[in-house]
């Protein structure tokens, strides 16, 4: 069984603050990448 990982909101919130294009959240060096 997998353990789930709680993040809490406002670590999201901090990690978007800068989200300009999809690229930043899910290209090769966005936050998706670096998260896993």
């Amino acid at each position: 069984m997998t353990k789930r990982k709680i993040v809490e909101p406002d670590l999201i919130d901090r990690l978007l603050a800068d989200y300009q294009k999809p690229e930043d959240l899910l290209g090769e060096n966005g936050i998706l990448k670096q998260l896993t």
